[in-house]
């Protein structure tokens, strides 16, 4: 049965602001690795989006979703499988938007990662990975 409107508005509230910590945890690794380590943009953009995958993950199955299953390892692999396909698409759109246009680093992955997650991310983990039980 599918979740009510206000239902799922208030899920998309929760997991924004998830994504939230987990922009602020990728984006101090890609300052850090850029501008504390010396690395290119095109060189730190794919490790600075590793920790905040994982904040993605914990924040939404346990505060967005509210999901409380031991499906950890079924949601888990179906998490990463989805993540893979959004991580692709942020390096791609990080790569174009900063080797094509003049836009700062912070803002190409503010843009880019929110594309992803509006467009892709969310509706599929809400989809696929966290479905839990209308109440």
């Amino acid at each position: 049965m599918p979740r009510p409107v206000l239902e799922r508005l208030w899920v998309l509230v929760r997991s924004a602001a998830v994504g939230l910590l987990a922009t602020a945890s990728d984006l101090g690794s890609l300052m850090l690795l850029i501008h504390g380590l010396g690395l290119t943009k095109r060189a730190a953009n794919m490790p600075s989006l590793l920790p905040g995958l994982l904040v993605q993950f914990i924040g939404n199955k346990f505060f967005a979703f509210d999901d409380r299953s031991r499906a950890i390892v079924r949601q888990g692999s179906l998490f990463f499988i989805i993540e893979l396909v959004a991580f692709g698409l942020n390096v791609l759109l990080f790569d174009l938007l900063v080797s094509r246009t003049p836009i700062h680093e912070i803002l190409a992955r503010l843009l880019g990662t929110n594309i992803v997650y509006l467009g892709f991310s969310f509706p599929m983990w809400s989809f696929f990975v966290f479905r839990r039980k209308a109440r």
